[in-house]
Formats: C-alpha cells, sequence, structure tokens
C-alpha cells in the first residue's frame, strides 16, 4: 500500500510525499521547540544517526527556530536532507498531530519532562508510531524546603513509572557522560563530541592570548546567572597569587558581565589575565577552548549533567564543580578528573587552589562519546 501524507515545508507550501512501503526505511520525527542551550546539538546528533543508518528524518520545530543562532550552528546545513514540521509548542496535542502528519514510525522528544506530564493525563499517545521522551531532570532543582523537594521528587517517580508503561512509550533518563550505576528505566548518557585538535588548541590559545605560564580557569557555554560568574570571580580574587588567568568563552544573557564586572575589574587590576570571548562559539573553538585551559569551572545548581564536564575530562581538563548535587555525584565518580565544594566563596577558594597543584597531573578519561546516546534514543519499538 502507498502512504501518503502532508505537511508544512519552511517555505510555507504543502506538498505531498509519497512514501513507497517497498522500500523499508524507519520515518524518525525529532520534535524540539526551544533549541536554546544543547538541545539543537542533541538534536544534531540524532539527525547525523538517523541519516547515516537511512531514516527518513523531518524536524517539529517552530517558526521562531531559525532565527535562533543555536539553529544556524546545529541545523541549517541539513535543511536539504530532513523535512520540516511547524509545532505551536511542546504541547502533546502538536507533538501527536505532528507525528501522524509524517506518518513517523519514531517520534523523538530530546526535552520531554512537559510531554511526560501532560502523557499523564491522557490515556494514551495518539500518535503515530512510537514515541521516546528524554527526561533531562531526573530530580528537581534543591530548593531550601526539604519536604517540598522530597514532594517533588515523589511525584516524579510515580510519573516516571506510570508513563513508561503507556503503550507506544519510551522514558529514557539523561545521565552524564561518566554515569555508571543501575537505573530502573533506560538511560541515555550525555553525549561527548571533540572537534579539537592540536592544531586549533594552539590556535585559540595564540588568538585569545591564552599565556602558557599562567593556570588558565574558564567558564563556558550559555552563560546566564546560573552559572553564577560574579560568584566565581570573587572566588579568584581571593587566591593571593597573580601568575592566573580566567576565561569566560560562549553567549553570555543580558545582565551576566555587568554583574561580574566590578570583580573582574579587581581582577585586572591584580594582573590577572581576563580574556571574555562574547558570542556563539563553533563546536571547534568551544573545544578547543575547553582543552586550552587548565580548571574547567561549573557553579550552578541546574540538576542535570553537564556536557562542559564530559568535555573537560575527555581532554584531561581539571574541572571544579560547585552547587548542583549532580555535580556533586558526578565528581565522586572522578576524583581524579574533578573535585566539588559547595556554592560559596571560602570553600571554592579552597578548591581553586587544590586545582592549582593538580596542574599538569590531570590525565584524559577514555571511553566517552556518543554512540550510546542516539543508539538509546533512535531505537524503534513496535
Amino acid at each position: 500500500m502507498i502512504q501518503i501524507s502532508e505537511f508544512k515545508y519552511r517555505s510555507g507550501e504543502c506538498r505531498t510525499i509519497v512514501a513507497d512501503e517497498l522500500i523499508k526505511k524507519n520515518r524518525t520525527l525529532i520534535v524540539e521547540t526551544a533549541g536554546t542551550g544543547h538541545r539543537f546539538y542533541y538534536v544534531r546528533l540524532l539527525v547525523e544517526a538517523a541519516l547515516q543508518r537511512g531514516d527518513r528524518v523531518a524536524l517539529g520545530l517552530t517558526e521562531s527556530s531559525f532565527a535562533q543562532s543555536e539553529y544556524g550552528l546545529h541545523l541549517e546545513k541539513y535543511e536539504n536532507q530532513v523535512s520540516i514540521i511547524y509545532v505551536d509548542s511542546i504541547n502533546l496535542n502538536s507533538v501527536e498531530i505532528a507525528s501522524r502528519k509524517f506518518n513517523a514510525d519514531l517520534t523523538i522528544v530530546p526535552d520531554g519532562d512537559i510531554p511526560s506530564r501532560q502523557l499523564l493525563m491522557k490515556r494514551k499517545w495518539s500518535g503515530s508510531g512510537s514515541l521516546t521522551l528524554l527526561i533531562m531532570r531526573e530530580h528537581s532543582q534543591r530548593t531550601r524546603n526539604f519536604l517540598q523537594s522530597w514532594g517533588i521528587n515523589g511525584f516524579k517517580k510515580i510519573l516516571f513509572h506510570y508513563v513508561s508503561r503507556k503503550a507506544r512509550v519510551r522514558l529514557v533518563i539523561l545521565k552524564s557522560s561518566i554515569w555508571n550505576g543501575n537505573s530502573q528505566l533506560p538511560i541515555a548518557r550525555d553525549p561527548v563530541t571533540s572537534y579539537a585538535t592540536s592544531e586549533s588548541i594552539q590556535e585559540i590559545r595564540l588568538t585569545w592570548q591564552l599565556d602558557a605560564k599562567l593556570h588558565w580557569f574558564g567558564v563556558f557555554g550559555n552563560i546566564d546567572r546560573r552559572k553564577n560568574l560574579d560568584i566565581i570571580a570573587q572566588s579568584l580574587n581571593q587566591i593571593g597569587r597573580a601568575d592566573l588567568g580566567i576565561l569566560i568563552a560562549g553567549q553570555c544573557q543580558e545582565g551576566v558581565l555587568e554583574e561580574a564586572n566590578p570583580y573582574l575589574e579587581m581582577l585586572r587590576k591584580r594582573g590577572i589575565r581576563v580574556v571574555i570571548v562574547n558570542r556563539m562559539l563553533s563546536d571547534t573553538e568551544m573545544d578547543s577552548a575547553v582543552a586550552a585551559v587548565d580548571t574547567a569551572v561549573l557553579a550552578h545548581s541546574n540538576e542535570s549533567p553537564s556536557g562542559i564536564m564530559g568535555k573537560a575530562v575527555s581532554f584531561g581538563t581539571h574541572v571544579v564543580a560547585s552547587g548542583a548535587k549532580a555535580l556533586k555525584d558526578d565528581a565522586g565518580m572522578i576524583p581524579q578528573n574533578a573535585i566539588w565544594c559547595p556554592l560559596d566563596i571560602n570553600e571554592m577558594v579552597r578548591t581553586f587552589q587544590i586545582s592549582i597543584e593538580r596542574s599538569g597531573s590531570v590525565k584524559p578519561l577514555k571511553g566517552l562519546g556518543v554512540e550510546q546516546f542516539t543508539d538509546e534514543l533512535l531505537l524503534v519499538t513496535h
């Protein structure tokens, strides 16, 4: 039988696609309506893996997605290889409609926390084929109210249990790249890619003037207030030495640099090098920058895996992690590569000093990659 489905392309046209069932290809739809942070990075890895195995691939995006710098960085080059379906939001009904338009065998939502809650209230998944939701926040953010946090996490466990039992639905829990343990649900380890070469690392050091005689601390990625740049700068000011540098590389959100500037200026007056590259970085730039510094600093309370940690330890860059319990757990698994401390200036000063002492003795952590992540999410069930 010939299956015919219609859907809207980016151009706004409605085209009819005829899928010959004699050609046995999976039809994979990936829906991502936010695209912020590393979400489009996840989508790109899934697109690459799905195309490589011969799938017909569609992306479910909002009309605003194309204006985002992350779209240009990760997905624009695949426009001629995938279909585009517009979705209004992450609302589960929109996802179901998109899956039926594409006649999908598999629909993947890389940020599946909200749809999982919506699915709890529905009798079943009414879309085409099967649905895979990646749970990016297995645990709630910590609050001062212990009972409240305990109650939210208890609800999440119940939610995951019931939703994962629905027909044609898989819940996959996002774990850190270095996680090694047992889980009642399928897990996907945070993918670690490496586009850095010895030449690109050297070019970053020369172009951004990262003097090899200094011990460099680095803050990377989408730098918002939750990354506590001001606290990091205050802590560095308490270290009684000047042979230091701090590299701030990535898109800084509004107000972040303004809050940190008084402390960054204090560092400059003490002779400490401050380098700021405030823009979206290419994959090669990001990886080369993480590899070029001595210590990567992760200071946040966001309870989800850190992609920067995976990159850093794979390059042999020491990690100072602070704040989130998820960071504490991960650092505890690799004490030779990372150290955790509470999000407190005095504690961070002490931990920074330990990291300086470890300089040159940290060895890269092997065995990290993307295959386990993409294989788990692209698993088609019938």
